[in-house]
C-alpha cells in the first residue's frame, strides 16, 4: 500500500485551503485562510515554498507557465460542478 501524499483534489478548485478533515496539514497551511481559486493554484503551484514558506509540501513548482495552467484547467475538472475558468 502506497502512503498517502496528499489530501484528494477532487473539488479542489474553490474549495476552502486545508479543509480535508483526514489530511495533516503543516501548521503555515492551516492558518492561510481563503480558496484554492485559481489565482492561488497559481501561485502555489508555481512555487509551493514562495508562496507558503514553512509548507510542507515537498515539491519545488511548476515554472512553465503554460504547464502549470495546463495542470489547473485539469485540476478544474475534477468536480461534479466545475468552477468556471477565468
Amino acid at each position: 500500500m502506497f502512503p498517502e501524499l496528499g489530501p484528494s483534489l477532487w473539488n479542489i478548485v474553490g474549495r476552502p485551503k486545508a479543509a480535508v478533515g483526514d489530511f495533516e496539514y503543516s501548521p503555515e497551511l492551516l492558518r492561510d485562510h481563503g480558496t484554492w481559486g485559481y489565482g492561488a493554484l497559481n501561485s502555489f503551484l508555481a512555487a509551493p515554498y514562495r508562496y507558503l514558506p514553512g509548507t510542507k509540501m515537498d515539491f519545488a513548482g511548476i515554472k512553465d507557465e503554460e504547464r502549470r495552467s495546463a495542470l489547473i484547467a485539469f485540476l478544474a475538472t475534477l468536480s461534479d460542478t466545475p468552477v468556471p475558468l477565468p
